[in-house]
């Protein structure tokens, strides 16, 4: 099988790392040196960050003036290739102009300390928005990428355990006080790329952000792409209107440790929210808390955490932990794992969500062809995943040239989906993934027939005895006998 080259080539991907070390060298410079970034470096000593912090996340400042363009312009870099960085972009007129402009630079860094990309503050009073990041490009897809992550990974390796804040001068002033295991997200909401950077490293993640609304629903929303994996999930509260990097310039390192320290799950921290520590409640209170809780339980998929949350659940609301279960079974949302009665519950799989699972099967075929010709025939169901493997089928592996076959609108998806490189275990991983498929598809045929053997069972029909051995094989199958 000849396999086409997958995206953008190396040499047009190294370009790009090329001037984005560039640019970072200059901006760095600026700040360091110039006359001009005076009140740059003074605006950032009154915000904790002295000269070492600068230098060591390489801090810098693009002046108003295109004056890296002029720069890369004249050591041989082309318009097209300054674009293609995202250092710049053109006017309505057709002008180049740095898209950092005016701005405190902030160089993102990959986890194998590449500059992927750049964020920026606005250091003018009449600039919008006050942050912003460089566009994606074929080195740097937002939601793959987390600030600090190139300094925080060894932490992480030691101490198995993240702290995730909201933004960048979060992330330095908590390295500055020792706090390596910092990261944030880049200015949006945690997304499933960037928790499952975070799951290889570490079995537990501290949710640290303001204690505002604002903070508090970005807590919710992180909380929710980490459910389902084995993470155990914690949130810390800073005191109101206070900023992870204005608490430890006030108090310190030790008492932020003492916040750390004094984390809540993040069912603990969804029910205060409800309640506002209310106690006495009412059974329709009881209920409305169980409704919104109870789906989020049963995403937890280390089974001692989940029972645990069960019974701080129960004690918090004043009702048997029994009662809890059987709403739980009553409204188990997940529809490939029905209940069957007189037999139990069916176990259920292995944590990955059916759109998870699709998609890593997919991204493993893509990098490993060679798997191609054992996927069974109708094991995807997503539209998108069917379309790409009808694609690998007839020998097409060129990122763009599927991105082709694809509506536009699912094209940023699959660049997304096999930006990381190359898989580990492979041959483990594509057992897994079939298996859990193929599971998925036993578990909605027998969802479909089993309403037809209950009613044989009660007499209503005749007996199909050829359906009632295929509802049997399928019970020993999903069961393991």
């Amino acid at each position: 099988m000849v396999v086409e080259e997958a995206g953008p080539s190396d040499q047009a991907r190294m370009l790009v790392y090329k001037i984005l070390a560039e640019a970072n060298r200059f901006y760095h410079q600026y700040l360091q040196e110039r006359p001009e970034a005076e009140f740059v470096r003074q605006y950032l000593k009154k915000r904790g960050v002295d000269e070492e912090t600068r230098e060591k996340f390489q801090l810098g400042f693009c002046p108003d003036g295109n004056e890296f363009i002029r720069y890369a312009l004249n050591h041989g870099y082309t318009a097209e290739n300054l674009l293609a960085s995202g250092v710049a972009g053109r006017t309505g007129s057709g002008n180049l102009y740095e898209y950092m402009r005016a701005r405190l630079v902030f160089p993102i860094f990959s986890i194998s300390t590449k500059v992927v990309a750049f964020g920026g503050r606005a250091m003018r009073e009449d600039q919008e928005p006050k942050y912003l990041n460089t566009p994606e490009t074929v080195a740097f897809v937002k939601g793959n990428n987390l600030y600090g992550i190139d300094r925080a990974v060894d932490f992480w390796r030691k101490n198995r355990r993240a702290i995730l804040v909201e933004g960048y001068f979060d992330v330095i002033i908590a390295h500055r006080y020792g706090l390596g295991e910092v990261v944030a997200p880049l200015g949006t909401a945690l997304t499933s790329n960037q928790a499952r950077q975070l799951e290889r490293y570490v079995d537990e993640i501290i949710l640290l952000f303001d204690s505002d609304e604002a903070g508090n629903k970005a807590a919710l929303r992180s909380v929710e792409t980490l459910l389902g994996s084995e993470v155990v999930v914690k949130i810390s509260s800073l005191p109101a209107a206070m900023d992870i990097d204005d608490y430890l310039l006030q108090f310190g390192r030790d008492n932020l440790e003492k916040i750390l320290k004094d984390n809540k799950s993040f069912v603990e921290f969804k029910t205060e929210l409800l309640l506002q520590g209310r106690t006495g409640l009412t059974p329709e209170e009881k209920s409305r808390v169980v409704r919104e809780l109870i789906g989020d339980i049963q995403r937890i998929v280390n089974q001692v955490y989940q029972q645990e949350m069960i019974r701080y659940l129960a004690f918090r609301l004043d009702i048997p932990e029994d009662v809890l279960r059987r709403e739980m079974q009553r409204t188990r949302r997940d529809k490939f794992l029905p209940e069957q009665s007189g037999n139990g519950v069916i176990p259920p799989s292995f944590g990955l969500s059916v759109l998870d699972a699709e998609e890593l099967l997919l991204r493993l075929v893509f990098f490993h062809p060679e798997f191609l010709a054992q996927v069974p025939e109708n094991l995807f169901t997503q539209p998108r995943c069917q379309i790409v493997l009808r694609a690998l089928g007839r020998n097409i592996f060129s990122v763009e040239d599927i991105c082709q076959q694809l509506p536009e609108a699912d094209r940023g998806w699959f660049r997304s989906l096999v930006s990381f490189g190359e898989e580990e275990m492979v041959a483990e991983k594509f057992e897994q993934l079939i298996y859990d498929l193929q599971m998925r598809q036993a578990r909605e045929r027998l969802a479909r027939i089993t309403p037809e053997i209950n009613s044989m069972l009660d007499g209503i029909i005749p007996l199909d005895e050829n359906k009632i051995e295929e509802y049997n094989n399928l019970l020993k199958l999903i069961k393991g006998k």
